[in-house]
Protein backbone atom coordinates (compact mmCIF):
# COMPACT_ATOMS: atom_id res chain seq x y z
CA UNK A 1 0.00 0.00 0.00
CA UNK A 2 2.80 2.61 0.93
CA UNK A 3 4.40 1.84 -1.99
CA UNK A 4 1.86 3.02 -4.16
CA UNK A 5 2.07 6.48 -2.28
CA UNK A 6 3.70 10.04 -3.78
CA UNK A 7 6.81 11.22 -2.02
CA UNK A 8 4.77 13.75 -0.92
CA UNK A 9 1.92 11.60 0.47
CA UNK A 10 4.53 10.02 2.10
CA UNK A 11 6.44 13.06 3.40
CA UNK A 12 2.97 14.01 5.00
CA UNK A 13 2.17 10.51 6.19
CA UNK A 14 5.72 10.36 7.88
CA UNK A 15 4.88 14.05 9.46
CA UNK A 16 1.27 13.34 10.09
CA UNK A 17 1.65 12.10 14.06
CA UNK A 18 3.47 15.19 14.98
CA UNK A 19 1.22 17.40 13.93
CA UNK A 20 -1.63 15.78 15.24
CA UNK A 21 0.06 15.86 18.31
CA UNK A 22 0.72 19.42 17.65
CA UNK A 23 -2.74 20.38 17.01
CA UNK A 24 -3.53 18.10 19.82
CA UNK A 25 -1.56 20.15 22.26
CA UNK A 26 -2.24 23.36 20.89
CA UNK A 27 -6.34 22.11 20.76
CA UNK A 28 -5.57 21.74 24.33
CA UNK A 29 -4.59 24.66 25.28
CA UNK A 30 -7.69 26.58 23.13
CA UNK A 31 -9.97 24.62 25.21
CA UNK A 32 -8.29 25.57 28.15
CA UNK A 33 -8.27 29.34 27.36
CA UNK A 34 -12.33 29.30 26.05
CA UNK A 35 -12.74 27.03 29.69
CA UNK A 36 -11.03 30.28 31.52
CA UNK A 37 -13.16 32.61 29.51
CA UNK A 38 -16.60 31.23 30.21
CA UNK A 39 -15.77 30.85 33.70
CA UNK A 40 -14.53 34.74 33.49
CA UNK A 41 -18.10 35.44 31.79
CA UNK A 42 -19.84 33.80 34.39
CA UNK A 43 -17.52 35.35 37.37
CA UNK A 44 -19.04 38.91 35.61
CA UNK A 45 -22.66 37.22 35.74
CA UNK A 46 -21.87 36.42 39.34
CA UNK A 47 -20.33 38.81 40.95
CA UNK A 48 -23.87 41.41 39.68
CA UNK A 49 -25.45 38.48 41.66
CA UNK A 50 -23.35 39.12 44.50
CA UNK A 51 -24.28 42.90 44.61
CA UNK A 52 -27.57 42.09 44.40
CA UNK A 53 -27.21 39.88 47.21
CA UNK A 54 -25.29 42.06 49.29
CA UNK A 55 -28.20 44.48 48.83
CA UNK A 56 -30.48 42.57 50.27
CA UNK A 57 -28.56 41.27 53.30
CA UNK A 58 -27.64 44.89 54.35
CA UNK A 59 -31.90 45.41 54.20
CA UNK A 60 -32.50 42.40 55.90
CA UNK A 61 -29.79 43.24 58.56
CA UNK A 62 -31.22 46.41 59.30
CA UNK A 63 -34.99 44.43 59.32
CA UNK A 64 -33.13 42.21 62.30
CA UNK A 65 -32.34 44.84 64.29
CA UNK A 66 -35.00 46.80 63.73
CA UNK A 67 -37.62 43.88 64.24
CA UNK A 68 -35.26 42.67 67.32
CA UNK A 69 -35.92 46.40 68.63
CA UNK A 70 -39.68 46.35 67.80
CA UNK A 71 -40.79 42.63 69.33
CA UNK A 72 -38.40 43.37 72.30
CA UNK A 73 -40.79 46.72 73.18
CA UNK A 74 -44.15 44.74 72.06
CA UNK A 75 -44.89 47.37 68.97
CA UNK A 76 -43.49 50.62 71.34
CA UNK A 77 -40.15 51.41 69.40
CA UNK A 78 -39.42 51.17 65.41
CA UNK A 79 -42.77 50.42 64.32
CA UNK A 80 -42.83 53.84 62.08
CA UNK A 81 -39.40 52.44 60.52
CA UNK A 82 -39.83 48.91 60.12
CA UNK A 83 -42.25 48.70 57.77
CA UNK A 84 -39.96 50.98 55.40
CA UNK A 85 -37.23 48.34 55.84
CA UNK A 86 -39.02 45.66 54.86
CA UNK A 87 -40.45 47.88 51.82
CA UNK A 88 -36.71 47.95 50.93
CA UNK A 89 -35.78 44.31 51.57
CA UNK A 90 -38.94 43.75 49.14
CA UNK A 91 -37.77 45.61 46.30
CA UNK A 92 -34.33 44.32 46.74
CA UNK A 93 -35.82 40.54 46.99
CA UNK A 94 -37.54 41.41 43.77
CA UNK A 95 -34.38 42.56 41.86
CA UNK A 96 -32.31 39.30 42.91
CA UNK A 97 -35.25 37.28 42.14
CA UNK A 98 -35.82 38.35 38.71
CA UNK A 99 -31.65 38.06 37.72
CA UNK A 100 -31.61 34.98 39.16
CA UNK A 101 -31.59 31.69 37.28
CA UNK A 102 -31.44 27.86 37.78
CA UNK A 103 -31.47 26.47 41.25
CA UNK A 104 -31.03 29.83 42.95
CA UNK A 105 -34.56 30.85 41.59
CA UNK A 106 -36.05 27.95 43.73
CA UNK A 107 -33.75 28.65 46.64
CA UNK A 108 -34.38 32.26 46.96
CA UNK A 109 -38.31 31.83 46.81
CA UNK A 110 -38.39 29.34 49.48
CA UNK A 111 -36.14 32.45 51.80
CA UNK A 112 -38.76 34.74 50.49
CA UNK A 113 -41.39 32.82 52.30
CA UNK A 114 -39.62 32.22 55.34
CA UNK A 115 -38.61 35.88 55.62
CA UNK A 116 -42.48 36.38 55.57
CA UNK A 117 -43.01 33.92 58.00
CA UNK A 118 -40.92 35.57 59.86
CA UNK A 119 -42.68 38.86 59.58
CA UNK A 120 -46.11 37.30 60.60
CA UNK A 121 -44.60 36.32 63.74
CA UNK A 122 -42.89 39.24 64.58
CA UNK A 123 -46.30 41.60 64.00
CA UNK A 124 -47.64 39.05 66.40
CA UNK A 125 -45.48 38.93 68.99
CA UNK A 126 -44.98 35.43 68.57
CA UNK A 127 -41.41 34.88 69.62
CA UNK A 128 -38.58 36.49 71.82
CA UNK A 129 -35.38 38.64 70.86
CA UNK A 130 -33.29 35.34 70.30
CA UNK A 131 -35.83 33.42 68.38
CA UNK A 132 -36.07 36.13 65.35
CA UNK A 133 -32.52 36.77 66.15
CA UNK A 134 -31.39 33.00 64.34
CA UNK A 135 -34.26 33.44 61.87
CA UNK A 136 -33.55 36.07 60.43
CA UNK A 137 -29.49 34.92 60.67
CA UNK A 138 -30.46 31.63 59.05
CA UNK A 139 -31.82 33.52 55.86
CA UNK A 140 -28.62 35.88 55.69
CA UNK A 141 -26.15 32.67 55.82
CA UNK A 142 -28.26 30.72 53.13
CA UNK A 143 -27.28 33.68 50.85
CA UNK A 144 -23.81 33.67 51.91
CA UNK A 145 -23.57 30.13 51.19
CA UNK A 146 -24.54 30.89 47.75
CA UNK A 147 -21.65 33.45 47.25
CA UNK A 148 -19.19 31.05 49.08
CA UNK A 149 -20.11 27.81 46.58
CA UNK A 150 -19.83 30.23 43.32
CA UNK A 151 -16.75 31.59 45.13
CA UNK A 152 -15.25 28.20 45.66
CA UNK A 153 -15.69 27.42 41.85
CA UNK A 154 -13.45 30.43 40.62
CA UNK A 155 -9.77 28.54 39.27
CA UNK A 156 -8.05 31.78 38.34
CA UNK A 157 -5.99 32.26 41.46
CA UNK A 158 -6.24 36.55 41.56
CA UNK A 159 -9.57 36.11 40.82
CA UNK A 160 -10.19 34.09 43.66
CA UNK A 161 -7.99 36.08 46.07
CA UNK A 162 -10.52 39.19 45.77
CA UNK A 163 -13.69 36.90 45.91
CA UNK A 164 -12.44 35.80 49.22
CA UNK A 165 -11.73 38.89 50.40
CA UNK A 166 -15.10 40.32 49.31
CA UNK A 167 -16.57 36.90 51.20
CA UNK A 168 -14.70 37.72 54.04
CA UNK A 169 -15.77 41.41 54.69
CA UNK A 170 -19.30 40.14 53.86
CA UNK A 171 -18.93 37.74 57.44
CA UNK A 172 -17.17 41.05 58.92
CA UNK A 173 -20.55 43.04 58.05
CA UNK A 174 -22.77 40.48 59.03
CA UNK A 175 -20.98 39.98 62.57
CA UNK A 176 -21.56 43.69 63.03
CA UNK A 177 -25.29 43.14 62.34
CA UNK A 178 -25.74 40.66 64.74
CA UNK A 179 -23.60 42.85 67.28
CA UNK A 180 -26.02 45.34 66.62
CA UNK A 181 -28.93 42.93 67.06
CA UNK A 182 -27.46 41.46 70.25
CA UNK A 183 -26.71 44.71 72.06
CA UNK A 184 -30.20 46.15 70.67
CA UNK A 185 -31.50 43.31 72.86
CA UNK A 186 -29.64 44.14 75.94
CA UNK A 187 -30.40 47.32 75.84
CA UNK A 188 -34.16 46.75 75.83
CA UNK A 189 -33.90 45.24 78.93
CA UNK A 190 -31.88 48.09 80.27
CA UNK A 191 -29.76 45.68 81.36
CA UNK A 192 -27.06 42.85 80.42
CA UNK A 193 -27.61 39.13 81.36
CA UNK A 194 -24.64 36.29 81.25
CA UNK A 195 -25.83 34.29 78.45
CA UNK A 196 -26.63 37.53 76.02
CA UNK A 197 -23.56 38.91 76.94
CA UNK A 198 -21.73 35.77 75.81
CA UNK A 199 -22.89 35.83 72.61
CA UNK A 200 -22.09 39.61 71.91
CA UNK A 201 -18.67 38.78 72.86
CA UNK A 202 -18.81 35.78 70.45
CA UNK A 203 -19.88 37.91 67.97
CA UNK A 204 -17.15 40.90 68.79
CA UNK A 205 -14.43 37.96 68.74
CA UNK A 206 -15.71 36.47 65.61
CA UNK A 207 -16.16 40.27 63.86
CA UNK A 208 -11.76 40.44 64.79
CA UNK A 209 -11.71 37.08 63.19
CA UNK A 210 -12.90 37.74 59.92
CA UNK A 211 -11.36 41.54 60.00
CA UNK A 212 -8.41 39.32 59.77
CA UNK A 213 -9.24 37.58 57.19
CA UNK A 214 -10.49 40.13 55.33
CA UNK A 215 -6.99 42.29 55.65
CA UNK A 216 -4.52 39.09 54.68
CA UNK A 217 -6.54 38.57 51.60
CA UNK A 218 -7.35 42.51 50.61
CA UNK A 219 -5.34 44.60 48.58
CA UNK A 220 -3.63 47.31 50.31
CA UNK A 221 -5.63 49.43 48.51
CA UNK A 222 -8.74 47.77 49.73
CA UNK A 223 -7.44 47.91 53.13
CA UNK A 224 -6.92 51.78 52.85
CA UNK A 225 -9.89 52.61 51.63
CA UNK A 226 -11.99 50.64 54.33
CA UNK A 227 -9.92 52.85 57.29
CA UNK A 228 -10.59 55.60 55.46
CA UNK A 229 -14.10 55.33 55.26
CA UNK A 230 -15.32 53.14 58.48
CA UNK A 231 -14.27 55.82 60.83
CA UNK A 232 -16.15 59.23 62.23
CA UNK A 233 -18.22 59.94 65.16
CA UNK A 234 -20.63 56.80 64.47
CA UNK A 235 -17.49 54.65 64.80
CA UNK A 236 -16.80 55.88 67.96
CA UNK A 237 -20.12 55.87 69.43
CA UNK A 238 -20.48 52.01 68.71
CA UNK A 239 -16.91 51.25 70.32
CA UNK A 240 -17.74 53.26 73.36
CA UNK A 241 -20.89 51.35 74.04
CA UNK A 242 -19.77 48.05 72.75
CA UNK A 243 -16.91 48.60 75.52
CA UNK A 244 -19.49 49.92 78.23
CA UNK A 245 -22.29 46.47 77.41
CA UNK A 246 -18.64 44.64 77.85
CA UNK A 247 -17.83 45.95 81.10
CA UNK A 248 -20.57 46.99 83.28
CA UNK A 249 -21.82 44.95 85.69
CA UNK A 250 -24.93 42.29 85.33
CA UNK A 251 -28.20 43.15 86.34
CA UNK A 252 -27.34 47.21 86.30
CA UNK A 253 -28.79 49.59 84.14
CA UNK A 254 -26.80 51.30 81.39
CA UNK A 255 -28.93 54.30 80.68
CA UNK A 256 -28.74 54.13 76.89
CA UNK A 257 -31.39 54.15 74.65
CA UNK A 258 -31.72 51.31 72.26
CA UNK A 259 -33.00 53.68 69.42
CA UNK A 260 -29.70 55.97 69.66
CA UNK A 261 -27.74 52.29 69.64
CA UNK A 262 -29.43 51.29 66.44
CA UNK A 263 -29.06 54.75 64.52
CA UNK A 264 -25.13 54.85 65.25
CA UNK A 265 -24.55 51.54 64.76
CA UNK A 266 -26.84 51.17 61.46
CA UNK A 267 -24.22 54.42 60.28
CA UNK A 268 -21.28 52.48 60.65
CA UNK A 269 -22.86 49.80 58.74
CA UNK A 270 -23.89 52.09 55.81
CA UNK A 271 -20.23 52.93 55.82
CA UNK A 272 -19.35 49.65 55.57
CA UNK A 273 -21.99 49.16 52.63
CA UNK A 274 -20.09 51.95 50.97
CA UNK A 275 -16.71 49.46 51.36
CA UNK A 276 -18.85 46.46 50.64
CA UNK A 277 -19.73 48.07 46.98
CA UNK A 278 -16.35 49.30 46.70
CA UNK A 279 -15.27 45.41 46.91
CA UNK A 280 -17.73 44.64 44.51
CA UNK A 281 -16.96 46.66 41.90
CA UNK A 282 -13.26 45.58 42.56
CA UNK A 283 -14.24 41.81 41.89
CA UNK A 284 -16.05 42.59 38.91
CA UNK A 285 -13.08 44.28 37.27
CA UNK A 286 -11.09 41.49 38.14
CA UNK A 287 -13.55 39.20 36.44
CA UNK A 288 -13.23 41.52 33.46
CA UNK A 289 -9.37 41.69 33.30
CA UNK A 290 -9.57 38.29 33.64
CA UNK A 291 -11.84 37.72 30.68
CA UNK A 292 -9.60 40.01 28.48
CA UNK A 293 -6.34 38.60 29.31
CA UNK A 294 -8.61 35.10 28.23
CA UNK A 295 -9.36 36.64 25.29
CA UNK A 296 -5.58 38.01 24.48
CA UNK A 297 -4.03 34.63 25.23
CA UNK A 298 -7.04 32.90 23.38
CA UNK A 299 -6.04 34.90 20.46
CA UNK A 300 -2.30 34.29 20.60
CA UNK A 301 -2.54 31.19 20.98
CA UNK A 302 -4.92 30.88 17.76
CA UNK A 303 -2.54 32.93 16.19
CA UNK A 304 0.96 31.16 16.94
CA UNK A 305 -1.14 28.26 16.24
CA UNK A 306 -1.97 28.90 12.64
CA UNK A 307 1.50 30.42 12.03
CA UNK A 308 3.30 27.25 13.19
CA UNK A 309 0.37 25.36 11.60
CA UNK A 310 1.11 27.34 8.25
CA UNK A 311 5.03 27.04 8.59
CA UNK A 312 5.03 23.22 9.07
CA UNK A 313 2.89 22.73 5.59
CA UNK A 314 5.13 25.46 4.42
CA UNK A 315 8.18 23.03 5.37
CA UNK A 316 6.24 19.79 4.18
CA UNK A 317 6.03 21.59 0.85
CA UNK A 318 9.39 23.09 0.43
CA UNK A 319 11.09 19.93 1.49
CA UNK A 320 8.41 18.18 -1.30
CA UNK A 321 9.75 20.63 -3.93
CA UNK A 322 13.37 20.17 -3.11
CA UNK A 323 13.33 16.13 -3.24
CA UNK A 324 11.56 16.60 -6.30
CA UNK A 325 14.05 19.25 -8.09
CA UNK A 326 17.13 17.23 -6.79
CA UNK A 327 15.38 13.59 -8.44
CA UNK A 328 13.23 15.10 -11.31
CA UNK A 329 10.47 13.04 -10.58
CA UNK A 330 8.77 10.63 -8.33
CA UNK A 331 12.03 7.99 -7.11
CA UNK A 332 9.98 4.91 -8.54
CA UNK A 333 9.56 6.81 -11.86
CA UNK A 334 13.39 7.84 -11.47
CA UNK A 335 13.77 3.84 -10.60
CA UNK A 336 12.04 2.66 -13.46
CA UNK A 337 13.98 4.45 -15.95
CA UNK A 338 17.67 3.75 -14.45
CA UNK A 339 15.95 0.01 -14.54
CA UNK A 340 14.92 0.31 -18.44
CA UNK A 341 18.15 1.36 -19.16
CA UNK A 342 20.31 -1.19 -17.45
CA UNK A 343 18.07 -3.70 -19.57
CA UNK A 344 19.39 -2.45 -22.86
CA UNK A 345 16.25 -0.11 -23.35
CA UNK A 346 17.06 3.12 -24.42
CA UNK A 347 13.85 3.87 -26.27
CA UNK A 348 11.94 4.96 -23.83
CA UNK A 349 10.64 8.84 -23.57
CA UNK A 350 11.57 10.26 -20.08
CA UNK A 351 9.21 13.44 -18.78
CA UNK A 352 11.32 15.71 -17.51
CA UNK A 353 9.90 18.47 -15.15
CA UNK A 354 9.58 22.38 -16.86
CA UNK A 355 13.05 24.08 -16.87
CA UNK A 356 14.51 21.46 -14.94
CA UNK A 357 19.03 21.30 -15.82
CA UNK A 358 19.99 20.30 -12.45
CA UNK A 359 18.09 16.82 -11.30
CA UNK A 360 19.10 13.49 -11.18
CA UNK A 361 16.61 12.44 -14.00
CA UNK A 362 17.88 15.27 -16.02
CA UNK A 363 21.54 13.78 -15.83
CA UNK A 364 20.32 10.52 -16.43
CA UNK A 365 18.52 11.63 -19.45
CA UNK A 366 21.63 12.91 -21.03
CA UNK A 367 23.55 9.71 -19.72
CA UNK A 368 20.75 8.01 -21.54
CA UNK A 369 20.99 10.21 -24.66
CA UNK A 370 24.58 10.20 -25.36
CA UNK A 371 24.86 6.40 -24.63
CA UNK A 372 22.40 6.07 -27.50
CA UNK A 373 23.73 8.40 -29.67
CA UNK A 374 27.01 6.46 -29.23
CA UNK A 375 25.21 3.06 -30.10
CA UNK A 376 23.53 4.60 -32.96
CA UNK A 377 26.85 6.38 -34.73
CA UNK A 378 28.11 2.89 -34.10
CA UNK A 379 25.75 0.79 -35.56
CA UNK A 380 25.14 3.31 -38.70
CA UNK A 381 29.11 3.32 -39.20
CA UNK A 382 29.44 -1.21 -38.97
CA UNK A 383 26.12 -1.34 -40.92
CA UNK A 384 28.11 0.62 -43.91
CA UNK A 385 30.84 -1.23 -43.21
CA UNK A 386 28.82 -4.46 -43.26
CA UNK A 387 27.92 -3.02 -47.09
CA UNK A 388 31.51 -2.78 -48.13
CA UNK A 389 31.89 1.16 -47.08
CA UNK A 390 35.13 1.06 -45.79
CA UNK A 391 35.49 4.65 -46.10
CA UNK A 392 32.49 5.64 -42.99
CA UNK A 393 33.49 6.27 -39.57
CA UNK A 394 31.91 7.58 -36.29
CA UNK A 395 31.56 11.10 -36.49
CA UNK A 396 29.52 12.63 -33.96
CA UNK A 397 30.49 14.88 -30.92
CA UNK A 398 31.41 12.92 -28.08
CA UNK A 399 33.04 13.39 -24.86
CA UNK A 400 34.91 11.45 -22.03
CA UNK A 401 34.70 7.38 -22.56
CA UNK A 402 32.08 8.12 -25.19
CA UNK A 403 34.81 9.96 -27.37
CA UNK A 404 37.68 7.39 -26.65
CA UNK A 405 35.07 4.81 -27.87
CA UNK A 406 34.34 6.68 -31.25
CA UNK A 407 38.46 7.30 -31.26
CA UNK A 408 39.34 3.48 -30.79
CA UNK A 409 36.42 2.71 -33.53
CA UNK A 410 38.06 5.03 -36.02
CA UNK A 411 41.62 3.94 -35.86
CA UNK A 412 40.28 0.28 -36.22
CA UNK A 413 38.64 1.14 -39.48
CA UNK A 414 41.96 3.37 -40.26
CA UNK A 415 43.85 0.08 -40.24
CA UNK A 416 41.90 -2.49 -41.42
CA UNK A 417 40.90 0.45 -44.44
CA UNK A 418 44.99 0.77 -45.11
CA UNK A 419 45.32 -3.10 -44.96
CA UNK A 420 43.11 -4.00 -47.75
CA UNK A 421 44.11 -1.24 -50.01
CA UNK A 422 47.78 -2.11 -49.30
CA UNK A 423 46.50 -5.94 -50.50
CA UNK A 424 44.54 -4.64 -52.72
CA UNK A 425 47.88 -2.43 -54.27
CA UNK A 426 50.24 -5.54 -54.49
CA UNK A 427 47.47 -8.00 -55.96
CA UNK A 428 47.06 -5.61 -58.78
CA UNK A 429 50.52 -5.07 -59.68
CA UNK A 430 50.27 -9.57 -59.49
CA UNK A 431 47.42 -9.19 -61.98
CA UNK A 432 49.30 -7.01 -63.84
CA UNK A 433 52.61 -9.17 -63.92
CA UNK A 434 54.34 -7.11 -61.57
CA UNK A 435 56.24 -9.79 -59.05
CA UNK A 436 58.19 -7.12 -57.55
CA UNK A 437 55.85 -5.73 -55.19
CA UNK A 438 55.75 -5.83 -51.66
CA UNK A 439 53.52 -5.27 -48.34
CA UNK A 440 55.60 -2.37 -47.39
CA UNK A 441 53.25 -0.96 -44.94
CA UNK A 442 53.76 -1.45 -41.24
CA UNK A 443 51.03 -3.67 -38.94
CA UNK A 444 50.98 -4.87 -35.65
CA UNK A 445 48.98 -7.76 -34.18
CA UNK A 446 48.10 -10.05 -36.89
CA UNK A 447 48.46 -8.61 -40.11
CA UNK A 448 51.93 -7.52 -39.13
CA UNK A 449 52.76 -11.22 -38.18
CA UNK A 450 51.37 -13.12 -41.28
CA UNK A 451 50.58 -10.40 -43.59
CA UNK A 452 53.79 -9.71 -45.27
CA UNK A 453 55.11 -13.08 -44.75
CA UNK A 454 52.40 -15.13 -46.75
CA UNK A 455 52.22 -12.71 -49.61
CA UNK A 456 55.98 -12.96 -49.79
CA UNK A 457 55.89 -16.72 -49.89
CA UNK A 458 53.45 -16.85 -52.57
CA UNK A 459 54.72 -14.35 -54.87
CA UNK A 460 58.51 -16.27 -54.40
CA UNK A 461 56.35 -19.25 -55.32
CA UNK A 462 54.71 -17.59 -58.37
Amino acid sequence: MLNNLTVKQKLLLMLLLPTLGFLGFGGMMVNENVILLSSSSQIIKDTEGFVNIGALVHNIQKERGTTLAFVGSHGEKMADKLPVIRTDSDKAFKILLNEAAGENIQQFTILKNNLDEIRKKADSFQGNGDEFTVKYTNIIDSFFAVISLTTQKITDNKTSQVANSYLSYLNMKERTGRTRARVAAILINGKTDLPTLLKVSANISAFEVALAQFKNQATPEQIAFYEKTVIGKPVEEVERIKKLVLTSPLDVELGIDTGYWIEVMTARIDMMKIVEDKLAVDLKVQAQTLKNEMLMNLSIISIIAGIIFFFTLLFIRTMVNQLMAQLGGEPAYVANIVRQISNGDLSGKVQLLPNDKKSLLYSITRMREALNNTIISVNITMSEIAQGDLKSRITGDFKGDYNKIKTDMNSSLDTIDATLNEVMRVTNAISNGDLKQKITGEYHGSFGNSLPYTFEKTLEKV
